[in-house]
């Protein structure tokens, strides 16, 4: 029997039975009952039957997205679990990182959905009339800060990072994960200001683990392969 076989590593084959057998079953049991009601209405009043077939309305549309790019980091992780199963420390490390993962997914699902079913009861309880432009959209200011905010994390620009994510929570406190973002980057951060790269490599493991809902694509292969490949 080789040392690479889950067999023979009991508590690695445990951890990767669960994950295969209860995870994906559980998260999708899940998401129907506690939030069955709200998408069948958000999906009753958005969707557009053309030719025949439904068209899914932009906002729901944009939830699968991001649940799917959040369920493909963890199908990644699954995947080292798979491929190292005989290194007990890796193994703990990264079904730590799948619970952590889990939990934001939670979270960022729940809230996104609340937003929707929110819009969809008032369409126009969101904004103000002055809002309503399109340069005073709130929700466009914090998109554009955010994506502004993950550039400088990537050049390692704390203090410009800092202050766009302050923006963007500031524009729409309750948009993907900006507001745990910029608190993230408002504690003890001694090492990236110092250059560190253990620092940064950190920063953006907690980032991509807990606060990536949303996050533009480009930053997240970035922020990815800067994890997987460090200086």
């Amino acid at each position: 029997m080789s040392d690479s076989d889950p067999n023979a590593h009991p508590a690695a084959r445990l951890v990767l039975d669960y994950l295969r057998v209860l995870l994906w079953p559980l998260l999708i049991v899940w998401a129907f009952l506690a939030f069955k009601g709200d998408m069948l209405e958000i999906l009753k009043t958005r969707e557009v039957e053309v030719a025949g077939a439904f068209k899914i309305g932009k906002h729901i549309e944009d939830l699968n997205r991001k649940t799917q790019a959040e369920l493909e980091d963890l199908r990644r992780l699954v995947a080292e679990l798979q491929a190292a199963p005989q290194d007990a420390e890796r193994v703990r490390e990264v079904s730590d990182a799948v619970a952590a993962s889990l939990e934001a997914l939670e979270r960022d699902f729940g809230r996104e959905v609340a937003q929707l079913r929110l819009e969809t009861a008032a369409p126009g309880a969101l904004a103000s009339p002055e809002q309503t432009a399109p340069a005073a959209d709130p929700r466009e200011q914090a998109r554009e800060l955010e994506r502004l905010g993950f550039e400088q994390l990537l050049a390692r620009d704390l203090l410009g990072a800092r202050k766009s994510f302050a923006g963007a929570a500031r524009a729409w406190p309750e948009y993907h994960n900006v507001a745990e973002i910029e608190r993230l980057l408002r504690g003890d951060r001694q090492g990236l200001s110092e250059g560190s790269d253990a620092a940064w490599l950190d920063l953006y493991r907690t980032i991509l683990t807990r606060y990536s809902w949303g996050m533009p694509a480009t930053a997240r292969e970035e922020m990815q392969q800067a994890v997987r490949s460090p200086p």
